[in-house]
């Protein structure tokens, strides 16, 4: 027989049961602010990696420069967005080929008539603008200071042509030096001769192919 003071195995675990639910659920009390916290952290997180995954996809307000009468305006940004909406990989391309064009264009000479026509054509396009730049500073240069004919590496033309096909390799070899000794051994027209070599600057074949073509042309008209 218990005593009266004797409490029942069965009251004991249950006491013990409640105080160690009770436990628990005071531990989750007490976790509760620091899961907050943590939730907050993972948040603000988050937030960080999102705004620089919008930043390296050109999402960011870049550094912007209004378009001036010579210089098209810099705001990579919208342009490469919509070129490539939904490709993120090219629109991170496209800013960095903005950002290399209008640094290119910062060491080159243009003068204010090239930049004022390269601006109004691509306003806000820096890789077409020095594109279009060096065509146009090109074409103001006096015949006399351009390029009259080819100059590059025949042999290494042919195995880039070729590789692999030593017998392609060595007959394009053979065409290119043929062609590069009937210009040497002919009068050309300068004139006609700058125009081949900046429609052909890597082909003798093609340079004189060019050259025979206009000169015949030209020779028909006068």
């Amino acid at each position: 027989m218990s005593s009266k003071d004797d409490v029942p195995v069965p009251i004991v675990a249950a006491v013990l049961t409640a105080l160690a639910i009770a436990g628990v659920a005071v531990g989750t009390a007490d976790l509760g602010p620091r899961q907050t916290d943590f939730g907050s952290t993972v948040a603000a997180h988050d937030g960080e990696q999102a705004t620089l995954a919008k930043q390296s996809r050109g999402d960011r307000p870049l550094r912007t420069n209004p378009a001036s009468a010579t210089e098209p305006a810099f705001n990579p940004g919208p342009l490469c967005k919509a070129r490539y909406p939904l490709d993120h990989d090219m629109r991170d391309v496209c800013i960095k080929s903005e950002q290399e064009a209008r640094f290119e264009a910062s060491n080159m000479r243009i003068d204010d008539d090239v930049g004022a026509l390269c601006t109004k054509r691509y306003p806000d396009d820096w890789s077409m603008y020095v594109v279009c730049a060096k065509e146009q500073m090109e074409a103001k240069l006096p015949i006399s200071d351009k390029a009259d004919k080819p100059d590059f590496d025949i042999a290494a033309k042919c195995q880039k042509e070729w590789p692999g096909d030593y017998r392609m390799e060595e007959y394009c070899i053979e065409k290119q030096e043929e062609a590069r000794s009937e210009a040497g051994g002919n009068w050309i027209d300068h004139e006609i001769a700058v125009h081949c070599t900046g429609e052909y600057p890597g082909d003798w074949s093609m340079f004189m192919y060019c050259v025979n073509q206009h000169s015949e042309s030209k020779n028909r008209l006068r």
